[in-house]
């Protein structure tokens, strides 16, 4: 014999069930909604970090590359000094430089040449005597650098020497680079220290039979504007490229490998070596 449940019964029932899953389903997304703000917690925690660690590194790189420019004017006010007092010391010889590219982004020497060109082009008629004048000055300054710096980039290939890599902080590396004349070996330009990514060290490590390396980078002007950097110093860091504004460029690595001389037409060529890469972002 079947039993019957009332129909009122029932439906206290599934008013119950419903209930319940309702009550579940709101628990879950809660729940969920938790964790996702945890999650953007962590990630907006972590990028700051990022971010600070960056700044740091930064300004680790300019002081570095502030003490070597201070070291190497100081040598130079010595030299001169002792010539001046009659000392026995033969003066250095003139150091050989190879010629300047034309091609703004073939050296940090090229781009300076090109940097003071434009802003030459672009300021040469702004007026700044009066209070106002300064302020439209500054104003047009801050907008010049910050185009320029989305403009005047590329991807290049540069023949470089690499010494005296030193450890910044942790997890940092920075390496003194000087860019040569493929043909001749001379530099273009004096050296300047950069940022070295620490997935290239073990290929730096492995060294080159040259002494040269060949590096693939997106090159990027980076004028840097600073009020209080009116004209030259005694010690000219960082590089003037025109009042209050400073000169400075970023190199994104993509590929590094040791560099050969091009074979004569009586030599075989030799598999080249790939430059390597990496899909990790660019240290």
């Amino acid at each position: 014999m079947r039993v019957l449940m009332p129909t009122r019964s029932i439906v206290i029932l599934l008013s119950l069930l419903a209930a319940g899953a309702a009550e579940a389903q709101d628990r879950t997304r809660t729940e969920l909604q938790e964790e996702n703000r945890a999650l953007r917690d962590e990630l907006e925690k972590q990028t700051s970090r990022a971010n600070e660690l960056e700044s740091r590194v930064d300004q680790l790189l300019s002081e570095r590359r502030s003490l070597m420019g201070t070291l190497r004017q100081t040598e130079n006010l010595i030299s001169s000094l002792r010539r001046q007092l009659g000392a026995t010391d033969a003066p250095p010889p003139a150091r050989l430089m190879a010629q300047v590219p034309s091609d703004p982004l073939a050296s940090p020497a090229s781009m300076l040449r090109e940097l003071k060109s434009m802003y030459r082009v672009e300021m040469l008629n702004v007026k700044n005597e009066t209070e106002a004048e300064k302020a439209e000055y500054i104003k047009k300054l801050k907008l010049w650098c910050r185009l320029t710096h989305q403009k005047l980039r590329g991807k290049r290939t540069w023949v470089v020497k690499l010494e005296d890599m030193a450890r910044l902080g942790k997890d940092s590396l920075v390496v003194r680079m000087t860019v040569v004349d493929e043909n001749t070996g001379l530099p273009i330009g004096e050296a300047f220290d950069v940022q070295f990514p620490k997935r290239f060290q073990e290929q730096f490590n492995r060294g080159s039979r040259t002494d040269r390396w060949e590096l693939t980078s997106l090159v990027i002007a980076k004028p840097v504007f600073n009020e209080n950097h009116v004209s030259r110093g005694v010690f000219e860091f960082p590089t003037l490229v025109g009042p209050m504004v400073e000169f400075d460029f970023e190199l994104n690595w993509e590929g590094l490998r040791a560099w050969e001389p091009e074979p004569k037409d009586d030599q075989p060529a030799e598999d080249a070596e790939p430059a390597e890469a990496s899909a990790e972002p660019n240290a």
